[in-house]
């Protein structure tokens, strides 16, 4: 149901037996609100929700927490300003897209309960500074990319999966230090790109594929970060 004008579900689709049978449902590029996504709680089978580009401007608490079985969660271009701490309850996501939003800030326990996602995308907001819950032990790929965080999301360092990590185009003047790693001993991709960095702290560890640090203000390589 891609690209077309709908500002309301009726009642007969919400309802109906695609309510049941439904696995997955796209709703991309139309005209849905805050209140009007609380019916798809309906669709209790569904395993891939996209609602990307509506005119969603928050998030319900304890948003779809009928769907037990949802694994993606997309809400890029939207309108959400913030995410506070009981949005998601107990959903057991495995990916969350919520890029090009706006969200100026994510409550440190609104995702306190996603011991299940590999992929978060906030990248495109307007984020200053993010707590990340440590008990994410799965996250593989997580995208902070253009946004305006001035200091490294704390508990970055707990996620032993992580394999892809894009923090470019931010404010960023230090890297902490911490240590980077994956339990798998291979990282796809760190990305510091852009960011106004003059230290690096940092300890990466294991075999790094890609590892950008252009547009910064680094005057001297840090070789025991490597």
């Amino acid at each position: 149901l891609d690209g077309n004008k709908l500002v309301r579900l009726p009642d007969a689709f919400v309802q109906g037996s695609l309510s049941i049978s439904l696995k997955t449902l796209s709703l991309k590029k139309n005209g849905l609100g805050s209140k009007e996504i609380t019916k798809l709680a309906s669709f209790i089978n569904l395993e891939n929700l996209y609602l990307d580009d509506n005119a969603i401007q928050e998030i319900p608490n304890n948003y779809c927490k009928e769907i037990a079985e949802l694994d993606t969660l997309s809400l890029n271009d939207n309108h959400i300003l913030s995410i506070g701490p009981d949005t998601f309850g107990k959903l057991r996501l495995k990916e969350l897209h919520l890029a090009r939003n706006g969200i100026q800030t994510i409550h440190e326990d609104a995702l306190s309960k996603m011991y299940y996602l590999n992929t978060l995308d906030l990248s495109h907001n307007q984020l200053s500074t993010l707590t990340l819950p440590s008990n994410m032990p799965r996250l593989r790929q997580l995208d902070l990319s253009h946004n305006a965080l001035t200091t490294f999301p704390a508990n970055l360092d707990r996620f032993p999966k992580i394999d892809i990590l894009d923090l470019s185009n931010n404010l960023l003047t230090s890297l902490p230090s911490i240590t980077i790693y994956s339990t798998d001993n291979r990282i796809d991709m760190l990305d510091f790109s852009n960011n106004r960095l003059t230290e690096i702290f940092t300890t990466f560890e294991g075999r790094i594929d890609k590892l950008r640090l252009a547009g910064n203000s680094l005057s001297h390589i840090p070789i025991s970060a490597f």
